[in-house]
């Protein structure tokens, strides 16, 4: 598989991007910190302070998700 085509993990997020397949993270010029997840519509994209934050943000997505398709 050809390394480009996949992004690129930044360090912070390592320890959790097994656990959430699907999404990409990244660090803003702000400072703050991003994921999006792949595929849906509209468009998913949940914001945190830091990495535990981002996670718990895309924990209550991932739980918004599973409620709109009735799961």
């Amino acid at each position: 598989m050809d390394d480009e085509a996949q992004p690129q993990i930044p360090q912070w997020w390592e320890p959790y991007a097994a656990e959430f397949p699907g999404w990409t993270a990244w660090r803003a010029v702000s400072g703050l910190l991003y994921a999006r997840k792949a595929g849906v519509t509209p468009p998913l994209i949940v914001p945190g302070e830091d990495a535990v934050d981002l996670r718990d943000q895309i924990i209550r997505a991932e739980a918004r998700i599973a409620d709109q398709a009735g799961e």
